[in-house]
């Protein structure tokens, strides 16, 4: 079914043709307030497409209820949002734009008219809105995104930041939201259209990052507004219950995993080798600091999706090498100038640091999630052989501190007596430098206590005192844990 557009005369009037593409699958109570709000477009020269990937229930006559003038198509199954929504590529003929927007969104009345105006404005091939929460609509979802280097998410406004116009300035973005992306039609048939591997979480970065590549600009329009309900990322698609703290933190692991997956994948197809030879390296340093802090917080679905997303990569290696071929063919900005709009530094590091705190609600769910994994491993088998592996491990690699001597490698001097010790704290007398009188450190009559303690032997108790530190870290890190959730 092609979506036939006014002729080449009517444009001469006429502004230009948009198509709005809503790709929906088993649509929630949302679909209604989402069709509504394109219907009530003040732009004259929209139409709207409707593509329902497999729903189980045919939503043609709900689309007729709300917007009468819409097309709607059915797949006969669910190929996923990115291909579904690559499908009107084919089908739309004539549009100078497309505008792609979720089931879940809510756009404002004026939102096509000043998005249109602003790419006609600024030559942009990509042009995104402000979302707001559907609730709340003075809190501000997204106003543009960027990644860093590994391509670890870094939005641009916090969630839920109270909107006061302070995001309303036009600018150039790495990257916009998928949930309202109007693209330039010739630039999405020349791209292909979205990477269908790289949904959900992950395919709207993917196209703001390949339009750049092959030169597009790509900007974000604040003044075009739209109430996102974010029912994917919120788990409202799968009726997960928002009291159900466990529920919910599964919901965001899986969501967490994807995005690891997606991202090296991004990664490794849009960025050319020379840049991959620098990037790559700090990818895996990035990998390695999620592994251990998702082994740490005993979420397995992360420590999973971290081997997970390489062994995808090689099993597909063929599918990244063709990907990269039809970027590089459309290469027209090198790394270099593509990477201005990028986060400096390690996005998952400011966030590790910062610890993405929430409240006390927050900390308590991560500390009783650790716990719970805990309680899992100690009782099974393969967790045994695990706990005994590293146990081996650590004891292997301390046995010279537990059966032998400390290292002779400069950092201690030969430990004098318990009489010295003594002797030194209660002299006044400095014997360090040129000697001067002054009280000595407490750590001498603590060194000289600890001996008697050792039952005379300082030695023992300089290795007793070295080898607490070891317990002493595991603490600390645990209860450092337990205060951080990113």
């Amino acid at each position: 079914m092609d979506v036939d557009l006014p002729s080449e005369a009517d444009e001469l009037t006429a502004p230009p043709p948009v198509v709005a593409v809503m790709v929906t699958r088993n649509p929630g109570e949302w679909f209604d307030s989402a069709l509504a709000a394109l219907s009530a477009q003040d732009y004259t020269n929209l139409s709207v497409l409707v593509l329902d990937a497999a729903s189980d229930e045919d939503p043609t006559a709900r689309v007729a209820a709300v917007a009468p003038d819409a097309f709607v198509r059915r797949l006969s199954e669910d190929p996923g949002w990115a291909h579904a929504a690559n499908e009107a590529l084919g089908m739309v003929q004539g549009a100078s734009y497309l505008l792609f927007c979720h089931d879940d969104v809510a756009i404002a009345p004026d939102a096509v008219r000043l998005m249109v105006e602003e790419a006609y404005r600024s030559n942009a091939g990509v042009i995104g809105a402000k979302l707001v929460d559907w609730d709340e609509h003075e809190r501000i979802i997204s106003a543009g995104l960027t990644i860093d280097k590994t391509g670890v998410l870094s939005p641009l406004v916090e969630p839920g930041e109270l909107d006061q116009e302070q995001h309303d300035a036009v600018r150039d973005v790495f990257a916009v939201d998928g949930a309202v992306m109007l693209i330039r039609a010739d630039l999405a048939t020349t791209l292909r259209g979205f990477e269908p591997k790289l949904w959900p979480y992950g395919e709207d970065i993917d196209f703001c990052w390949r339009a750049q590549i092959a030169g597009a600009r790509v900007m974000v329009a604040p003044a075009a507004r739209a109430a996102h309900r974010a029912a994917s990322l919120g788990g409202h698609r799968e009726g997960i219950d928002q009291t159900d703290r466990k529920a919910v933190a599964r919901h965001r692991d899986e969501v967490r995993s994807t995005e690891l997956h997606h991202r090296v994948r991004m990664v490794l197809t849009n960025y050319s080798v020379p840049h991959l030879i620098r990037v790559v390296p700090q990818l895996l340093l990035v990998l390695v600091g999620e592994l251990a802090y998702a082994l740490l917080a005993g979420r397995r679905r992360v420590t999973a999706a971290v081997f997970g997303s390489w062994r995808e990569v090689f099993t597909d290696l063929r599918g990244i090498r063709e990907s990269r071929r039809r970027i590089n063919a459309a290469r027209q900005f090198p790394d270099s100038e593509v990477r201005r709009l990028q986060a400096r530094g390690f996005a998952r590091l400011t966030r590790f640091v910062r610890g993405q705190l929430h409240g006390e609600d927050r900390a308590r769910q991560f500390a009783e999630t650790g716990s719970e994994f805990l309680r899992e491993v100690a009782g099974s088998r393969s967790a045994l052989i695990v706990w005994g592996a590293l146990f081996l491990v650590l004891l292997t690699g301390t046995r010279d501190l537990l059966f032998g001597h400390l290292p002779a490698i400069g950092q201690f001097s030969p430990s004098p007596d318990i009489g010295s010790l003594f002797g030194q704290f209660f002299s006044g007398w400095r014997t360090s430098g040129l000697g001067s009188e002054s009280p000595a450190p407490p750590a001498f009559a603590f060194l000289g206590l600890s001996g008697v303690l050792a039952l005379g032997s300082i030695g023992l108790a300089q290795k007793l005192l070295v080898l607490a530190l070891v317990p002493i870290g595991f603490a600390g890190a645990y209860r450092l844990a337990r205060s951080l959730d990113v």
